[in-house]
């Protein structure tokens, strides 16, 4: 059925990602067999892994906050009322406080929390306002750089051995990390060529959200002038001609899964229990912290 609506809405044949990459092989040798799987795989864990650990942490924060999950479910109740029926598309586009909830859990635990870039030519860069909040730790082994804890903050910038945090360049020596107070970030252009890591916990957690960015608060999404006003001020799906791929794919089954989920079944936590590992996606290592109840 989405096959046939697709052909009929744009006049041509629907394809999927891997038959155009068999396709480009063959015609033009683009990919070779280990290349096909290895991208295969990539959408294959980007796509399930993420979203689930998503969802995780939806109903997390809805467990703690039962009132917000009183407003999905009543939500709910009104599209589907007592029916058991599958979610359309159509009711994809009401569930607008459920799409609140879920952007906000994203914004409060992006379970990709960094990104890698490489900086294509000279970056100035700009000023902050506010130091950092000294609430972080920043381990390094061997070659591969890990967070002892979550509360990283945003603007990281990592080239050779110097590392970026906000305001406050420091020094990477072995495992530990040096401040160095005397270098201004405004003095500092990010040269083309350097590895740029930019944290989306910090990202979403700046003070641009408000006073209360550090608070659950789905309602800020029902009015877009109390978002931030840069468009790349929430990342969770990262940003630009490089973001997820499959970012609407995404946010369609996360609330799909939800709405199945909260229609038979009450969630009960407290995220104040919360505890998080940084690997190669943010997730909890505290145990799931949830209880459920059939309604």
């Amino acid at each position: 059925m989405f096959n046939a609506n697709f052909e009929a809405s744009v006049g041509r044949p629907f394809r999927a990602f891997l038959d155009l990459m068999l396709e480009l092989t063959s015609k033009e040798g683009m990919f070779t067999d280990q290349e096909i799987r290895e991208e295969v795989d990539t959408i294959i864990v980007a796509g399930q892994d993420t979203s689930g650990a998503t969802v995780l942490f939806n109903l997390l924060l809805l467990g703690t906050h039962q009132e917000k999950q009183q407003k999905v479910y009543d939500e709910i109740q009104e599209i589907f009322e007592n029916s058991d029926r599958d979610v359309s598309k159509e009711d994809l586009k009401r569930l607008i406080y459920l799409d609140a909830t879920l952007k906000e859990s994203m914004r409060l635990y992006p379970v990709v929390c960094v990104v890698a870039r490489q900086a294509d030519r000279d970056i100035k860069l700009r000023p902050r306002l506010r130091a950092p909040r000294p609430q972080w730790s920043f381990s390094r082994s061997g070659s591969k750089t890990s967070m002892d804890e979550t509360n990283f903050m945003s603007n990281v910038h990592v080239i050779s051995t110097l590392v970026i945090v906000g305001n406050f360049p420091i020094e990477v020596v072995g495992r530990h990390v040096y401040l160095r107070q005397s270098t201004r970030l405004e003095d500092y252009t990010l040269p083309a060529g350097s590895s740029c890591v930019v944290s989306m916990w910090g990202l979403h957690r700046h003070e641009r959200w408000g006073p209360d960015y550090d608070s659950f608060r789905p309602e800020r999404w029902l009015d877009a002038g109390a978002l931030p006003a840069h468009p790349a001020a929430f990342a969770a799906f990262a940003h630009g001609k490089r973001g997820c791929i499959g970012k609407n794919y995404a946010l369609m089954s996360m609330k799909t899964m939800i709405v199945h989920i909260l229609r038979r079944y009450r969630v009960f936590s407290d995220i104040t229990e919360l505890k998080l590992k940084f690997g190669t996606l943010l997730k909890p290592v505290s145990g799931h912290l949830l209880k459920i109840e059939k309604r």
